[in-house]
């Protein structure tokens, strides 16, 4: 039986990743990235309505459905809002998973008549960088799938006296690519607009974030290389579960991600 945390993100290893915490204490401190003048945000491009996909990831992902069709646990489903990234694109610490899941039937309800919470979903994914907040610990969010799932994924941080205000700008959290499916698999291309992704992954680097690799570590260490000898990286001993507590990134990296929040 699946924990209730993978109600919302479902991507889960098929073998147990490594717990790994690395610290360089001769690393910078953490630096506030600079903004998106790197980089021209595609999601600025999606469409108003229904289907939710970007026009140059489109004819993949539609191809893509052709094999994995509609009711299979692989099928993208482009009528809920994507999620590719949450959270301020300065943030210290930056989360990384594979793509957002589908928490069951009041998943798809809030993305197909929830209109005042899209436009907060419209807003985080296009405002400016340093003004985006992490959506699903705002207030109105409490009590939908995603609202619930990351609240319990930093229920121990709120525990330990890190204040909801400081993770609303203090957690960003990207996933591999972000349109919603039951259960992940590797796609065998790389969409436009994961590229996005990754080069926030790479500015996250360049600043010394705390890099909290909750799974996907394989994919996202073929995608972005630098990750693969970056020193301030702590990953999940559990990729079942989602909750970030000494338990699933031990002592030193849970210790790590409360220093990046304090």
């Amino acid at each position: 039986m699946r924990d209730a945390h993978s109600l919302y993100d479902l991507g889960v290893a098929s073998r147990a990743e490594p717990l790994a915490v690395r610290q360089a204490p001769l690393l910078p401190p953490y630096r506030p990235r600079r903004q998106d003048g790197g980089m021209k945000n595609p999601w600025l491009k999606l469409p108003r309505r229904p289907p939710y996909v970007l026009p140059d990831d489109r004819p993949y992902v539609e191809e893509f459905n052709q094999w994995w069709p509609a009711r299979h646990h692989h099928h993208i489903n482009l009528e809920m809002f994507p999620d590719p990234f949450v959270g301020a694109r300065d943030a210290p610490v930056v989360v990384l998973a594979r793509n957002p899941g589908i928490g069951g039937a009041a998943d798809r309800r809030l993305h197909r008549s929830r209109t005042d919470l899209l436009a907060v979903m419209r807003r985080q994914l296009t405002s400016p960088p340093a003004r985006a907040r992490h959506t699903y610990l705002l207030d109105e969010f409490a009590h939908s799938p995603g609202g619930r799932w990351w609240r319990g994924a930093l229920a121990r941080l709120e525990e330990d006296g890190i204040e909801r205000s400081v993770l609303l700008s203090g957690v960003l959290a990207v996933e591999f690519h972000g349109y919603h499916s039951e259960t992940y698999t590797t796609m065998p291309i790389t969409l436009p607009s994961q590229r996005y992704g990754f080069w926030l992954v790479d500015e996250a680097i360049a600043s010394g974030a705390v890099i909290v690799m909750m799974r996907g570590q394989r994919d996202w260490s073929i995608a972005v290389p630098d990750l693969s000898q970056y020193e301030r990286i702590v990953v999940n001993g559990n990729p079942r579960t989602s909750s970030i507590s000494p338990a699933t990134y031990g002592a030193k990296g849970y210790g790590l991600i409360r220093s990046a929040l304090s």
